[in-house]
């Protein structure tokens, strides 16, 4: 028996063994049955080289292990993924909510800012001065002109001339007495030319030496008085606006 079990285990890959009988066959029966299982399963895993794994050592891995240990892997990856996508917020939808924000209006209160005035200084005393130098010699040269009759004299006429001109010495002679008075000032200017005319007028008057009523010198004579008291009228009338110009400018310098 023992010939043949050795020759039977050198034979055992390539034929089957001989079926016992009896009771040696059912005394032999398990000892059998795991040598071929044992025989068919270094058969399989011998044809089959994805389910051996050589590593290091001499150890072997299964491949259902190796199968497992890579999907297991993959799950866990694909779960890092998953969750790294849900944690970061969608572009679009930021977007939207972005977009779809009401941003409240501000509502501009208006500021009224009080407009600030600089009153005018005062008078100097040489403005007022002159103001007052206005209606003087206005009264002076209306007095003198204002005369219903009189006796022609030579010297009477050069009376009427020298007050006239007064108004030059009396009122232009120093010039402007300041900037805010200029439009006083310009009154003035033609007012006293009007009296220089008219000053003129009165001398040459006085010129003339008629023997008699009616006579060619006595004509011309009169004719320049006339003169003389029309250039002295205009000339009264552009100080009496000269005069009322300077007192709003009194009133605003207060």
């Amino acid at each position: 028996m023992l010939g043949f079990r050795t020759r039977t285990a050198d034979r055992d890959a390539r034929e089957p063994l001989p079926r016992p009988v009896g009771a040696a066959a059912a005394a032999r029966a398990p000892w059998l049955a795991r040598r071929q299982l044992a025989d068919k399963a270094s058969r399989r895993v011998a044809r089959d080289p994805r389910r051996v794994v050589p590593l290091e050592g001499g150890f072997r891995m299964p491949a259902c292990i190796s199968r497992s240990v890579a999907c297991l892997a993959a799950t866990i990856l694909l779960m890092l993924l998953v969750g790294g996508c849900a944690g970061r917020p969608d572009a679009s939808t930021t977007a939207a909510k972005a977009t779809t924000s009401t941003v409240a209006p501000t509502t501009v209160v208006p500021t009224t800012v009080a407009p600030t005035t600089t009153a005018p200084p005062p008078l100097t005393a040489k403005e007022r001065a002159w103001l007052k130098a206005v209606p003087r010699v206005s009264r002076k040269i209306e007095k003198t002109v204002g005369v219903e009759s009189f006796y022609v004299t030579t010297e009477r006429l050069h009376s009427f001339a020298n007050t006239l001109r007064s108004c030059r010495r009396e009122l232009l002679g120093a010039g402007a007495p300041s900037d805010r008075l200029r439009p006083a000032y310009a009154l003035v200017k033609k007012a006293c030319a009007q009296q220089d005319k008219g000053a003129r007028c009165f001398e040459t008057a006085a010129t003339f030496h008629p023997l008699g009523e009616g006579t060619p010198a006595a004509r011309a004579q009169d004719r320049a008085i006339d003169c003389g008291f029309d250039k002295a009228t205009n000339g009264l009338s552009l100080l009496a606006d000269a005069e009322e110009a300077g007192s709003e400018i009194e009133d605003e310098a207060g």
